[in-house]
Order: C-alpha cells, then structure tokens, then sequence
C-alpha cells in the first residue's frame, strides 16, 4: 500500500511540481502584468494538466486503486482548476481593458469624424456664397476683368481639390470607425466566451469538492 503511493507520488508531482513554480511566478508578477498572450498559454497550459489529472485519476478507478489515491488526484486537480479560473479572469481582465480603450478610440475617431464633416459642409456653403452658383463657367466669366477671372479660376481649382482631399478623410475616417467598431464587437464575444467558460470551470469545481468530501468520508 505505502509503496503504491510513492510510485504514484513519482508519477504525478514531478508535473505537478512544475505547474505550481510557474503558477507561483505567475502571482507573484501579478495578473495586471501579463500580456494577453501569457495569459492564454497558461490557461492551454492548466486545462491540459486537468486533461492528464482527469486521466489518471479515471486509471485509478479502472484498477481499482485505494481511495487515498483518488484523493491525491482530486486534490491536485482542484488546486489545476482554481487557478484555471484565475488565468480566465486574468484574461476577462485584459479583455475589459481593451475594451475600454477600444470604446475610447471609437469615441474619439466619432468626433474627429463629426468634426470633419462640419468642416466639410462649412466650406462648401462658403464657397457657394462666394460663387452665388454653382455653375464654374458663370462664376469664372461674370468677374470684371482677365485678373479676377484669373484668381477665381484659381480658387475654383484649389477648392475643388480641398474638397475632394476633405471628402477622402471623411471616407478614410468612416472607414476607420467602422473597423473600430467591428474590432470592439469582437473583443466583446471574446469577453462572452470567457465567462462563459468560467462559469463551466467554476460549477466543475464545486463538483471536484464536493467528490473530495465524498471521498475523505470513505477514508474515515
């Protein structure tokens, strides 16, 4: 019996082991420190050792093993899916940041859109009441002599191209927000789904504790 135990003991803390210097790296960084990247690795990482505890712990039964071992196993995976659930948080964390700043670009990419288009509607009723038409050839023609046609042939052309740069930054403009805005969608479905799975993770552990107090009775 004893030398059943340390065999299994052999078998699963070297992985253990670890797992629990990194989660111990992990909080002693600080969730606030990690990077999205880091934090969706570790939380691969966690779920593919519940994988193996799981494994090991269904061995157990199908050898008809002692129940101190399932104990160890389920032990071990509860502290797996405790910290599981913390990498997921850490991640819905991350996921609440970008989300602001994505509701903070987007706000700001509306104003500068908004501003832009005032811009645009100003100057064009500027230019029609200095022009009093909108025919070029009546405005050009109607001036007093050769110079004044000149300069407002002049202007003419200049405000053709400004409007035409100001209606390609409104495009632009447009363009960016709405790729903002499908950016933010996208980070909110990602926020969804990590609760969603936090939610799944949490009901798993109060369901591995309440087989650890199962458990614990039939040792005594």
């Amino acid at each position: 019996m004893t030398a059943q135990i340390k065999r299994f003991r052999f078998q699963v803390l070297p992985v253990a082991g670890a797992l629990i210097c990194s989660l111990f790296l992990f909080s002693q960084k600080g969730i606030g420190q990690h990077s999205r990247e880091e934090l969706t690795t570790t939380r691969e990482q966690l779920e593919e050792e519940i994988r193996y505890t799981t494994k090991l712990l269904e061995q157990t039964k199908q050898t008809k093993e002692t129940s101190m071992r399932d104990l160890q196993l389920i032990n071990s995976r509860i502290k797996k899916r405790e910290a599981l659930i913390g990498a997921i948080n850490g991640e819905i964390t991350s996921v609440d940041r970008q989300i602001r700043d994505d509701q903070m670009l987007i706000d700001k990419r509306s104003k500068e859109l908004k501003e832009l288009k005032d811009e645009y509607a100003r100057m064009i009723y500027y230019a029609q009441k200095i022009m009093k038409s909108q025919n070029r050839l009546v405005f050009i023609f109607s001036a007093k002599d050769f110079n004044q046609a000149y300069q407002r042939l002049k202007y003419y052309r200049q405000y053709t191209a400004y409007r035409r740069n100001q209606a390609e930054r409104i495009r632009q403009a447009q363009v960016d927000l709405s790729r903002q805005m499908n950016s933010l969608e996208q980070t909110r479905a990602q926020k969804l789904k990590l609760k969603e799975s936090e939610s799944i993770e949490q009901n798993k552990l109060n369901e591995e504790k309440q087989q650890k107090d199962r458990t614990i009775q039939n040792l005594s």
